[in-house]
């Protein structure tokens, strides 16, 4: 295993460039944590990519979220939203908020959230096949479906005006990863300034009866305006870019594997067992990254305090140790994955995800017959996150008697 390629793994890539599998099943046959060593004023870090480590690891507190990374490449230091940003934040103070952020409120809309869901997702997968009958079954589900319904969802539970979402869509794209590799990262940086300024605003006179008014109306967190913004932020760059590249990546799943299409429509798995499937497999986010504060130690390898571990949840959910034949797609798999993380930091936004993706796969068994590819889909570049910027497929739509 090259030290190049390790190095590599905190800059932005796509997924082919870095995904690659018969690498990571050499790391994990190699060794528990693997160092890759400072490349261009980057720091060196740790890469541990066996589930087993993976889980532990994150429920460990010598490990500070707070002086991890989220949404920039790897760097000295630790993320600028440490300690304010809930992805990025330790007990007590991520105990504190993420309480409230799940509060009553929170499970209200959550109660009330799968008939929108359903409407939603159902009134734009119908107008995806319309437009779709009028290009001969040829279709982009990313603008049509997959950028629209987590957008939807998201913003409904922040509390976002409708005339804002499709600009809050485009500046969620930019922040954490680009469309093309030789993007200038100041576009990211310019992108996340934008939307934190614009919460930022929104946190002032936020809508009755939403999140955002619930964040604002907090005083046992003692937060601000600024860290009020930047939680917004984070939940809407969590709730809507991974779902968005997943459900890109399960339209690709099932066209390139027509069994496992046709298993679920024809009701062999279930969608519940499916979107778990799915799930593991595309691994929206690639890894987390924390701080040591004490010297760990897995296996034969010391982790020293101040070293910066990555944990790679791609590569654990690819683990031949807990999953059998982990390249090949079987929606009715059993095992748990690790696509939404563990332990504390386990995904806020996991069951918003999990709804949309059902509800997805539930319409697709009576509203297709048939999925295949139409082309080759672009990667997107990030250190963070791996999926598609577009998805091209033929789509056959079930016929409607007369």
């Amino acid at each position: 295993m090259t030290t190049d390629w390790l190095s590599l793994l905190g800059t932005p890539q796509s997924l082919e460039q870095r995904d690659i599998p018969q690498r990571w099943r050499r790391l994990r046959d190699a060794g528990p944590a693997h160092w890759a060593p400072p490349t261009d004023g980057r720091p060196g870090f740790w890469v541990v990519p066996r589930y087993a480590d993976v889980q532990a690891l994150a429920s460990e507190r010598r490990l500070i979220s707070s002086r991890g990374n989220m949404l920039l490449s790897l760097q000295e230091g630790g993320d600028p939203a440490g300690g304010r940003l809930m992805a990025v934040m330790d007990p007590p103070d991520h105990t504190g908020l993420r309480r409230i952020m799940g509060g009553p409120y929170f499970r209200t809309f959550l109660n009330a959230l799968p008939p929108r869901i359903e409407h939603a997702a159902t009134l734009y997968l119908d107008e995806l096949l319309d437009h779709a009958a009028q290009t001969g079954g040829v279709v982009d589900i990313a603008p049509l479906l997959s950028e629209r319904l987590p957008i939807t969802v998201v913003c409904d539970l922040i509390g976002i005006p409708q005339s804002d979402r499709a600009w809050l869509l485009a500046r969620s794209k930019d922040a954490l990863s680009a469309d093309e590799a030789d993007t200038d990262p100041v576009t990211g940086q310019i992108a996340r300034i934008e939307v934190v300024e614009y919460f930022d605003d929104l946190a002032r006179t936020p809508r009755p009866g939403t999140l955002l008014e619930v964040l604002a109306g907090s005083t046992s967190t003692g937060m601000d305006k600024e860290n009020i913004a930047l939680n917004c932020y984070g939940l809407l760059l969590a709730g809507d870019e991974t779902t968005r590249l997943t459900l890109n990546s399960a339209f690709s799943l099932l066209a390139r594997n027509p069994l496992s299409l046709e298993a679920l429509i024809h009701r062999s798995v279930s969608p519940e067992e499916a979107s778990e499937e799915i799930l593991r497999v595309t691994s929206p986010v690639a890894h987390i990254a924390r701080v040591a504060a004490a010297d760990i130690q897995l296996d034969d390898v010391v982790i020293r305090a101040g070293d910066i571990v990555t944990s790679w949840l791609v590569s654990a959910n690819y683990d031949d140790r807990v999953f059998d034949d982990p390249e090949t797609l079987r929606l009715n798999r059993v095992g748990r994955h690790l696509a939404f993380g563990h332990g504390p930091h386990y995904c806020f936004g996991s069951h918003l995800a999990g709804l949309q993706v059902r509800a997805v796969l539930r319409l697709l068994r009576t509203r297709i017959t048939g999925l295949e590819p139409a082309g080759n889909p672009r990667p997107i570049y990030s250190s963070f996150l791996r999926g598609y910027a577009d998805m091209p497929v033929a789509l056959t739509p079930t016929q409607v008697a007369a």
